[in-house]
């Protein structure tokens, strides 16, 4: 595909001079979905577009959606996340298939990493956990019709402003578990058809 081209206007002394040198005008090629994601990034933090199902975020790095991320077809996960990386939805959705043999996840983060998944969005349709990890934060979304759990953590699941509910479809599940410790804040935790509402400690 074309690369975006992003053309920035040279002050006039350079124009002046390419003019003399008979060059091409002042541009540079950026890449633009990039940019746009990392705008809304701290400083800090690397920007990095996911549009591909089963994308894994670096460690350390910010994955960013710019449109819904459709992975109803294809039987993976939607984004993994490694140690300390982060994915923001932006009001975009994570789209999965419940029917699929496969237990898969919306968002996996890898064993004994920390992540933070934050919306606002919706992560939905997943045959496993809508988010699952180790050490999990989600912030913003509203987690529904995942097949096991809304959230699942093997030790911490830290959560605020979120919407689970309709999880635990089948087996004995439930919306919202962690191995160790439970915080919430500011969420609902609705009813979830075969499972209970949160387990842990």
């Amino acid at each position: 595909p074309v690369r975006p081209i992003v053309s920035v206007t040279a002050s006039s002394a350079a124009s002046d001079w390419y003019k003399r040198q008979a060059g091409p005008p002042l541009a540079f090629f950026l890449d633009v979905p990039a940019l746009l994601c990392a705008l809304a990034l701290p400083a800090a933090a690397a920007g990095v577009v996911v549009a591909l199902c089963g994308q894994l975020v670096e460690a350390g790095d910010t994955g960013c959606l710019l449109d819904d991320l459709d992975c109803s077809e294809v039987s993976t996960e939607g984004v993994v996340l490694s140690d300390r990386s982060r994915l923001r939805l932006d009001g975009f959705s994570i789209i999965g298939n419940p029917e699929t043999s496969t237990p898969r996840q919306g968002v996996r983060c890898l064993y004994g990493s920390s992540c933070s998944v934050l919306g606002p969005g919706e992560i939905s349709g997943f045959s496993a956990a809508g988010v699952a990890g180790t050490r999990v934060r989600v912030r913003d979304l509203r987690i529904v019709g995942n097949g096991r759990s809304g959230v699942a953590a093997y030790r911490r699941v830290v959560a605020r402003s979120v919407e689970i509910e309709q999880n635990a479809l089948t087996g004995n599940h439930a919306g919202l578990h962690a191995g160790r410790r439970i915080m919430v804040r500011d969420s609902v935790l609705g009813e979830h058809p075969a499972g209970a509402t949160l387990t842990g400690y």
